[in-house]
């Protein structure tokens, strides 16, 4: 469970992200919504224990994220909207990585990779923008980590892989897993 109280964020400039946020999210997906500029990615990050509030607290199963624990750490994922993993391919990332985290699943990797239509070899350098998200979700819906925090992850992706995206987490996700997917739009076909 993810707890927030009375969260404020404040950047060196004075801007205030965020002002004052409350909320206890369980397990399920839930969709962060807002505008360009409403500070969805910021609580990402402090969810993810990468900043850290100016007020308030956030807490993954009671424990402060903030201190950014190896235990606690290991059950948090955050899928930026740009993301570049330090590899040739998929698959090279994978090896290395996801000795991180307990809770990888090979198995869903692969039938992720073959759902978006690839093999887990092809270089990062060779792949279009689409398709190089398409190999990153692949990775991260197979984390299986406690809490999967996804930033505008159908950015990039054509209409066909935004619904090959649902497939996925349909298949992916665990009843007790909690996931936040930030996005601006809600145009597209029944996104989550």
């Amino acid at each position: 469970m993810i707890d927030i109280k009375n969260l404020s964020f404040n950047y060196n400039k004075g801007y205030k992200a965020l002002d004052n946020i409350n909320a206890n999210l369980g397990a399920g997906v839930h969709l962060l919504l807002g505008e360009n500029g409403a500070g969805k990615t910021t609580l990402l990050h402090i969810i993810a224990g990468l900043l850290f509030a100016k007020e308030g607290s956030c807490s993954i199963d009671g424990n402060d994220i903030s201190l950014r624990r190896p235990c606690d750490m290991s059950k948090v994922f955050f899928m930026p909207e740009d993301i570049t993993f330090p590899a040739k391919n998929i698959n090279d990332f994978a090896k290395i990585h996801s000795q991180f985290y307990s809770t990888f699943n090979e198995e869903i990797f692969r039938q992720n990779l073959e759902i978006f239509h690839l093999t887990g070899n092809e270089s990062f350098s060779s792949l279009s923008l689409g398709n190089r998200k398409k190999a990153n979700l692949a990775y991260v819906m197979a984390l299986g980590t406690d809490v999967l925090l996804l930033d505008e992850p159908t950015n990039g992706l054509d209409i066909n892989a935004k619904k090959e995206l649902l497939k996925i987490m349909v298949g992916s996700l665990r009843e007790d897993q909690t996931v936040i997917v930030s996005t601006h739009c809600v145009g597209f076909e029944k996104p989550f």
